[in-house]
């Protein structure tokens, strides 16, 4: 994926948190405490400026960064390990 990765946009980062959590319920109310629609039961962080629907902005801020550098880290290593040693003339 990063290779197509030109920027991010402004809700970026809390999109991938959102997205990362949102199968694991425990986990995902750790950071967010959503609104719940009455009548569709959709699921909304972000709601309003008054609603935003995060529990710990700095925890969330500190998730995101950790996923980023894990996937840099692991992308990293695959790129090296991919590598074809190549022949040296003297």
């Amino acid at each position: 994926m990063w290779p197509w990765v030109r920027g991010f946009n402004e809700y970026d980062g809390l999109t991938m948190v959102i997205a990362a959590t949102a199968t694991h319920p425990e986990l995902f109310t750790t950071f967010f405490q959503p609104y719940v629609c009455p009548n569709s039961s959709s699921i909304v962080v972000g709601r309003s400026e008054a609603e935003r629907g995060i529990r710990d902005g700095k925890k969330v801020s500190n998730t995101l960064v950790g996923y980023l550098l894990s996937n840099t880290r692991k992308r990293s290593t695959e790129q090296h390990s991919r590598r074809i040693p190549t022949e040296q003339h003297s």
